[in-house]
Order: C-alpha cells, then structure tokens, then sequence
C-alpha cells in the first residue's frame, strides 16, 4: 500500500511541478492526467530485466506488479467516473440515462 501511495504522490509532484509553466493549462485536466497515467509497461520491463541473483529482487517484482495492477483496475476503472464528475464528458453522454 506505502508503494502505490509513494507512485501517486510522485507522479502528482512531477504533474503538478512540469505543467506548472504553462499558463491557461485548466486544473481540471491536470486532475485527469495524474488519475489517468496508466503507466507499467516500463516499470514491469524494468523489474524483470533484474539479474535473479540480485537481492530483493522478488519484492521489487511484487511492489511492482502491485503498483500496476492497482493502477490498471482501480485507476483505469474509475477514471470515466471522475471524468463525468469533473463534466469534461461530451454533453451527449453526460445527458444519457444509464
């Protein structure tokens, strides 16, 4: 759990720091981006391409996929939601009965 709160605080910080330049840029998107950042692909290569002999790599692995699939499912899944919320969903969806 200390992993993926460490993984949002940081991409929230680098977010936040690296758009911080660009005047106009609405709060809302910058919201959307940090929940939205799906990123593993990077992180699972990386994890795996350690040599087995190096030590803690079994928990590197472990936090990793964590990391991941935490921000794959519960991220990705919810990531609609705070969308709508935020009403940047097209009027026409926003407007469908569900």
């Amino acid at each position: 759990m200390f992993a993926i709160v460490l993984v949002l605080i940081g991409r929230t910080i680098a977010i936040y720091v690296s758009l911080a330049p660009l005047k106009g840029f609405l709060e809302k998107w910058k919201v959307i981006i940090n929940w939205g950042g799906l990123k593993g692909s990077l992180s699972i290569a990386l994890a795996l391409s350690l040599p087995h002999s190096f030590s803690g790599r079994e928990n590197i692995l472990v936090l990793t996929f964590s990391v991941v699939l935490f921000s794959l499912l519960f991220q990705g899944l919810t990531l609609n939601l705070i969308i709508k919320k935020m009403t940047l969903a097209p009027c026409e969806e926003r407007t469908k009965p569900h």
